[in-house]
């Protein structure tokens, strides 16, 4: 499928979301925690690839990888969450590439673990007992997301967290990253 088929479709999933109500969250997990972010920002997954470190570059920017002859940024979503850094890549390690802001950016998430289509009115608000600032800044909100029931428990679903992809890196960590791709890019052709 090419770039503007691509695109294409996603234009095409929005305005389809909009008209019904219904979300698609590509959800994935970090250290026992269950992320999901809208699929329209999603461009791709990715099996973990060597990654080139960047000197000087933010603490949460793993480095850069070339996707297909573009320089994308990589950063650490443990990291960037203030979570304790993953002990071993392993086979579920996946690269996430997403736009956001208009930069295309690879998050390291442990693992991929489904696309889920719900109600946009099934996200609720983080209770604010449980958001800091920075936090605030980049959850859009909760759902409860259906699973296999679990024996021990007997729940058959668990809590979501749903990311505001437009809201998860500042305005300078996004100029940053942005002159992290161009510099790498850059530097590449020469």
């Amino acid at each position: 499928m090419s770039g503007d088929s691509i695109i294409s479709s996603t234009r095409s999933d929005l305005q389809r979301t909009q008209e019904t109500g219904q979300l698609q969250l590509v959800c994935f997990r970090l250290d026992e925690e269950d992320f999901g972010v809208d699929i329209h920002h999603v461009q791709e997954i990715n099996r973990r690839v060597k990654v080139t470190k960047i000197p000087q570059s933010a603490a949460f920017v793993e480095g850069v990888i070339n996707l297909r002859g573009k320089i994308v940024p990589v950063i650490d979503l443990r990291r960037r969450f203030g979570f304790p850094p993953a002990t071993e890549q392993t086979k579920e390690s996946r690269i996430v590439v997403v736009e956001t802001q208009d930069v295309t950016v690879g998050m390291v998430v442990d693992e991929v673990t489904e696309v889920l289509r719900l109600s946009s009115e099934s996200i609720k608000p983080t209770p604010e007992i449980a958001l800091s600032e920075v936090e605030n800044q980049y959850i859009k909100g909760v759902t409860n997301s259906p699973v296999q029931k679990d024996d021990v428990t007997g729940k058959s679903e668990h809590l979501l967290i749903v990311l505001d992809m437009d809201r998860i890196f500042t305005q300078q960590e996004t100029r940053a990253l942005r002159r992290v791709a161009d510099e790498a890019g850059a530097a590449a052709q020469d």
